[in-house]
């Protein structure tokens, strides 16, 4: 039934990615309303070895679970870039009929989706917020 809640285990992102044996990561989604963060620190070894993509959800609770800004990008592994995934249909344009546009990431506009972009793998043509090496 729809209506009734269950129960779901949490594992620990880099424990389970070595006890299933996966030996290459290219993309990651996050929604977990607000435990975002604790997912990420969770997956810093995979982020770090394998760079993938990863979308996650930015909402008002993983914004506050940030002290600001800083500790967000330092958060990640070095040269990610942060981007805000915009849905085309709420903007009044498409893209091909679908698809989504990416936006300058504003760490203190919460709500959405964004994109951690590995450097080596991905540039865009206008500047985004990167963490350095």
């Amino acid at each position: 039934e729809p209506d009734q809640l269950q129960s779901l285990p949490v594992v620990h992102g880099d424990r389970y990615m070595k006890e299933q044996g996966i030996s290459s990561v290219s993309a990651v989604k996050i929604d977990i309303e607000g435990f975002e963060r604790s997912a990420i620190e969770g997956l810093r070894e995979t982020l770090t070895k394998h760079r993938p993509f990863v979308v996650m959800e930015f909402g008002p609770e993983t914004q506050a679970s940030f002290q600001g800004s800083n500790e967000f990008f330092d958060m990640l592994p070095s040269n990610y870039s942060v981007h805000t995934v915009k849905d085309p249909s709420k903007l009044g344009m498409t893209i091909g009929g679908s698809g989504y546009a990416l936006g300058e990431f504003d760490f203190d506009v919460s709500g959405g989706n964004v994109l951690l972009a590995p450097a080596e793998h991905f540039s865009l043509v206008w500047p985004a917020k990167r963490k350095a090496a």
